[in-house]
């Protein structure tokens, strides 16, 4: 059970803006939110970015609320929920494997009940990281969420400027999201299938350079690490999705030579142009070997028969 920690407490950290909170040097947490409206319930996603070289199972989340609630919390399909209570107080979850990468850890339904004063404080976290449970004392992260009144279809008198102040408000708002919603490599097999959820990919290849290809769901998004890279034996080729907020997820694929005897499309092409000149040559021996053969016997039948001088 405490092997669960680590992951919760920064993924509830990274809510408004969404703010990023470095739970440990191996964690990174995160909370993909929008602004939020008075008392208007809105999802939040909960993350945590773990590197690439540990894994994570599970997180203990023990968090304190100041003007805001939590309507609910659904796990995500990699975890178990094995503890809640309040929603608002402790949270616990387990993964059925370990993970790495940038891991949703759950979704948050978040309500603010006051225009200011709007807090949320991590009290303490335990992560499992590497099958091992991290105790270290955690100081309380605070963070201050900015609210604004929902919009209505009309304004009072001497309140004409509200809705022109929410409108601006409107468009300072960030997009927060950054993921892809394609990943491949030209004329070359990823595994597993890409799902835009999914972070760690596989390729097995004979070509010497591959192109990797990626386009985000938000045109807003930055990505990085596509195009021509040479080939590598066990190498790891990251790209990495900047969302306009800052937040960022990485795309990971791991490149092997390929040692199955299979070949893709591209050393297809490659080996038939490098043999097709080999199997004419071949062919053409052959023939030539007939046709000597051929001469042959038509002299030896000559010899013995005399059959030309018969004719």
């Amino acid at each position: 059970m405490k092997k669960i920690n680590l992951v919760l407490i920064g993924i509830i950290g990274l809510i408004l803006l969404p703010i990023g909170v470095k739970a440990s040097d191996n964690v990174t947490l995160s909370l993909g939110c929008d602004e939020l409206i008075l008392n208007k319930t809105q999802s939040c996603k909960l993350y945590a970015d773990v590197a690439s070289s540990h894994t994570l199972s599970g997180v203990n989340l023990e968090l304190e609320l100041t003007n805001l609630t939590v309507d609910s919390f659904t796990k995500s399909e990699k975890f178990e929920l094995s503890e809640v209570s309040d929603y608002a107080v402790n949270i616990v979850l387990i993964s059925t494997s370990n993970l790495s990468g940038k891991v949703e850890l759950g979704e948050f339904k978040l309500k603010a009940g006051s225009k200011n004063g709007v807090k949320l404080t991590f009290k303490n976290a335990e992560y499992s990281i590497d099958e091992e449970v991290s105790e270290e004392e955690t100081e309380p992260v605070e963070f201050d969420f900015k609210v604004k009144e929902a919009q209505t279809s009309g304004s009072t008198p001497g309140d004409s400027g509200s809705s022109d102040k929410d409108d601006k408000d409107d468009s300072t708002v960030k997009d927060s999201d950054c993921t892809l919603s394609s990943l491949s490599v030209e004329n070359e097999t990823i595994n597993p299938k890409f799902k835009s959820d999914v972070y760690e990919y596989e390729l097995k290849t004979n070509a010497k350079t591959i192109t990797i290809k990626a386009t985000s769901n938000s045109s807003k998004a930055k990505i990085s690490g596509t195009g021509t890279k040479v080939v590598e034996d066990n190498k790891i080729y990251n790209v990495i999705v900047t969302a306009e907020n800052g937040n960022k997820s990485t795309y990971k694929i791991t490149v092997n030579k390929n040692t199955d005897g299979v070949n893709n499309k591209q050393n297809d092409e490659e080996k038939s142009n490098e043999e097709n000149p080999n199997l004419g040559i071949k062919k053409l021996s052959v023939i030539m070997l007939l046709i000597i053969v051929g001469i042959s016997g038509i002299i030896v039948f000559n010899k013995k028969f005399n059959l030309f001088k018969k004719i």
